[in-house]
């Protein structure tokens, strides 16, 4: 999916059917990772995945959670704890609708 996080246009790879909301560990295979920085890098946009509770981690965070830093030919899974990605409000800000109907906080 490509969006726009401010002025600049991203993509976004939906891991809908990773773990879920109460789950410790999510999980890219090798290929989808090694997919995603060559894409991210060879058409110099940013690239996130976005899991199925909403957090969100690059390619190269990915490689960062899991300490590798070559993909190598095998194929099969990296794992890395789910406590490790971004909220999503954090890195694509909270909807505008969201942000005018939110209730002032008490003085």
């Amino acid at each position: 999916m490509v969006a726009s996080l401010g002025s600049t246009v991203c993509l976004i790879d939906a891991k809908g059917s990773m773990a879920g909301e109460d789950a410790y560990t999510y999980r890219v295979s090798r290929k989808s990772l090694s997919a995603g920085r060559r894409i991210a890098v060879e058409l110099d946009l940013p690239l996130y995945y976005v899991f199925a509770n909403l957090g969100v981690a690059t390619p190269f965070e990915v490689m960062d959670f899991v300490r590798i830093r070559t993909i190598g030919e095998a194929g099969g899974w990296v794992s890395f704890s789910s406590g490790l990605v971004r909220p999503f409000d954090d890195v694509f800000g909270i909807p505008r609708a969201v942000a005018q109907t939110a209730l002032p906080l008490a003085a």
